[in-house]
């Protein structure tokens, strides 16, 4: 940053957390501590010397959980001197920030914090005049922790305060190396103790037996059923109590199957009663497949005038006659039985 204060703190802080592993600690909870630090100015306004102070501070703050907390501090630092430029200048700053740990293995922490500074610099030009100023800047610290007791941790960090001052003052970064005490006061859940007693002996478990079931193979007769058609028309009669059976016992027994064949009277010729006679057997096979019954069961055939069941030479007959056999062939299932 040029024409500007850099701040660089390059001796040691101490920090001291308070810790507990104990799975019966309550959260929230409160800690305090202290801090130590020592801070070397390098400035290029001071060319001449790199003047230096140490820092002191306190903190306090609350332990949301294992791994996160938020603290509030002031922070008093020593006089900085550039005697070759007849220049003091005397920081302080009150900080807070949000922080997370990372545990490392027993004892061991790695934690970074962030938040904000606020901070009054006063800049003394010996015998010429006095400036001051205040102002917030970001903060941020990362470094590790280590348990001394379940209430006491010690931690060695890097912090990090960007641009403290103005144009008239002067702005220079803080960079620090720090090392915090603090205490934490835990609050503990009671546990009950314990008494063992010898339990009772159990009665033996009775030992079941996995019973197999027992299957039975059935073999059906095979079935005849018949649904007829007005005079020289194809169109299905859906409301047919025989196709309803029909399909019932098609959707009950996937292992059926199911022939088609058509039939017709004698009036006309034998071509288009052979025609007519297909066309009412597909009509029966579509009325199947549309709900739900696969093509790949049904057989169809046409016989057209050539298998009467009565004679065509009254209307009754006849009537007889304009129709599709429905047969349903022997199949086998099994079925299971009780014992």
């Amino acid at each position: 940053m040029r024409n500007s204060y850099y701040l660089k703190l390059v001796p040691a802080l101490f920090s001291f957390t308070v810790m507990s592993a104990q799975a019966e600690v309550i959260y929230p909870s409160f800690f305090v501590g202290s801090n130590l630090g020592y801070q070397l100015a390098d400035d290029d306004n001071y060319s001449y010397s790199d003047p230096s102070a140490p820092s002191l501070g306190l903190s306090a703050g609350v332990q949301f959980n294992d791994d996160w907390r938020w603290d509030i501090g002031y922070q008093y630092s020593d006089t900085f001197v550039a005697r070759e430029n007849n220049i003091e200048l005397t920081p302080m700053w009150f900080e807070t920030a949000l922080r997370y740990d990372w545990l490392l293995k027993e004892k061991f922490k790695a934690y970074a914090r962030f938040g904000v500074a606020y901070w009054d610099v006063e800049k003394k030009i010996i015998g010429v005049e006095t400036r001051s100023t205040q102002g917030i800047s970001p903060l941020g610290e990362v470094g590790v922790s280590y348990a001394l007791t379940p209430n006491i941790d010690i931690e060695g960090g890097f912090k990090y305060i960007n641009e403290i001052g103005d144009k008239y003052t002067g702005r220079y970064d803080n960079n620090s190396f720090v090392i915090n005490l603090n205490y934490k006061f835990i609050n503990e859940k009671k546990v009950a103790e314990v008494i063992k007693k010898d339990p009772k002996p159990l009665p033996p478990k009775p030992i079941l037996v996995p019973v197999e079931p027992v299957k039975k193979t059935i073999t059906t007769n095979e079935e005849s059923y018949i649904t007829y058609f007005a005079f020289a028309s194809s169109k299905v009669n859906t409301g047919s109590l025989e196709l309803k059976k029909v399909l019932d016992i098609l959707n009950k027994y996937p292992q059926s199957n199911l022939i088609l064949t058509g039939n017709t009277d004698s009036i006309g010729s034998y071509a288009s009663n052979q025609r007519l006679s297909q066309k009412r057997a597909n009509s029966v096979a579509r009325f199947f497949t549309d709900r739900g019954i696969s093509i790949s069961r049904i057989t169809v055939r046409a016989d057209g005038e050539t298998n009467p069941v009565a004679s065509n030479i009254t209307a009754e007959g006849r009537s007889q006659n304009l129709r599709v056999d429905m047969n349903i062939p022997s199949f086998s299932y099994e079925e299971v039985v009780s014992r």
